[in-house]
């Protein structure tokens, strides 16, 4: 088999990445016998060694095979031209297109050392875009790796970053990993992607001021480029930070997101998540009215369970009917469904003695024992409770134990 220069370079990275990854330390390597270490810390940085059979004992060292593609260099240039517009820009319309075309592409080749590797970073990415899959906490853990060792170009660390941070975000939820995450993300801080999700870091970490400025910054960048999708991502961001320390300032963002909305095609994902943040600050602030049509929307629109406590709780203070989605069938395994249940208990006609019974006995020990304190969730239950013992005495004993319980709680939590 005869190397070229390329994939030479390409296979002594990978080296180092299936190194560190095994947990393969240098006596071991120097122990081997199939290479000065010097030689081969030589090769994990991308110079080339001319003699082929270095990288055939290292192949079968590692226990890999390798495939040569025609063409790859060339294909996988234009290809990330392609993939990093869409991505960024989040043509959703285009998703697939590309999907498929990099399975046609790389399946062949699946078992092949560097495809292989390819293959599973193009599937994290398109497991997100496609399918709003997140990492899991190994997958980051390996993409880490990945980086480390620059197996994969830039424009691909840019985009696996951003999906590993989102990752951890919203579904793993490690302050070590986020740590290790932005170190990486610190070093392409100039890209508006990277700088958003320093905004987001410093956002967590309470310093509301540097997030607001890297938040602006990046919008400033977007708005230059004409990428809607970011742009609005990032007045989402800098809404959040306006609703926690100046009111009037978000009202003024969420004005110009909700004439967003309504003049510019944007993707249903953001029109879901600018929903339900105004709907949320809606809700939070008692403005039932605008909040009940923004959640209702991505009910209806976007197939969206979420928000559907919040909507049982304006329809408890209003007395309005509550929607049809409320049912057995789509709330049984929601994470929600103790409180979803309570409303459909109401809905279905219970008593107040059947109500409060179930409040006492089934949610608080549970909110209890898993420790689930949520301040909304348990606010709407008390302002339950309260109804309840406003319309019957007899419960009001209820409602201060209550009351008592939720306090406690609060306090230790």
């Amino acid at each position: 088999m005869l190397l070229t220069e390329t994939e030479k370079k390409r296979l002594g990275k990978l080296f180092d990445y299936y190194r560190i990854s095994r947990g393969i330390n240098i006596k071991q390597i120097e122990g081997e016998g199939l290479s000065a270490y010097s030689t081969f810390h030589y090769a994990t940085k991308g110079k080339v060694i001319k003699n082929d059979e270095f990288y055939l004992n290292y192949l079968d060292y590692f226990g890999l095979s390798f495939k040569c593609k025609d063409n790859f260099e060339e294909w996988l240039s234009d290809y990330l031209i392609r993939l990093v517009h869409v991505f960024e820009y989040y043509e959703e319309d285009r998703f697939d297109e590309l999907y498929h075309e990099m399975i046609q592409e790389l399946t062949p080749y699946k078992d092949s050392a560097i495809y292989h590797e390819y293959i599973c970073v193009f599937e994290y990415l398109f497991g997100y875009y496609r399918e709003n899959k997140y990492m899991r906490l190994e997958e980051v853990n390996d993409c880490l790796v990945m980086i480390k060792t620059d197996i994969i170009e830039d424009e691909l660390k840019i985009l696996l970053l951003d999906l590993m941070f989102r990752s951890n975000n919203d579904f793993i939820g490690s302050y070590k990993l986020a740590d290790k995450i932005i170190l990486y993300i610190q070093k392409f801080e100039n890209h508006p992607m990277m700088k958003y999700q320093l905004a987001f870091y410093n956002k967590y970490e309470c310093h509301f001021l540097k997030a607001l400025e890297l938040f602006k910054e990046s919008l400033n960048i977007f708005e230059e480029q004409q990428n809607k999708y970011w742009q609005i991502k990032c007045r989402l961001s800098i809404y959040g930070i306006y609703r926690n320390t100046d009111d009037s300032l978000a009202q003024k963002e969420a004005k110009k997101l909700l004439e967003m909305k309504r003049t510019q095609d944007i993707p249903n994902v953001l029109k879901k998540n600018m929903n339900y943040s105004l709907g949320m600050d809606n809700y939070l602030n008692k403005r039932y009215d605008t909040a009940y049509q923004l959640f209702m929307e991505n009910i209806k629109n976007h197939q969206s369970l979420n928000e559907l406590l919040f909507v049982c709780s304006i329809c408890s203070h209003k007395q309005m009917d509550y929607p049809k989605e409320l049912c057995e069938e789509n709330i049984k395994t929601r994470y929600d469904v103790d409180y979803l249940r309570y409303f459909l208990m109401v809905k279905e006609g219970a008593s107040d003695d059947e109500l409060v019974e179930y409040i006492m006995k089934r949610i608080i020990p549970d909110q209890l024992k898993y420790q689930k304190y949520y301040h909304p969730f348990w606010s709407l239950m008390e302002y339950e409770m309260e109804k309840i013992a406003l319309r019957n005495t007899k419960h009001k004993k209820s409602y201060l134990n209550f009351h008592q319980k939720m306090n406690e709680f609060i306090r230790n939590a």
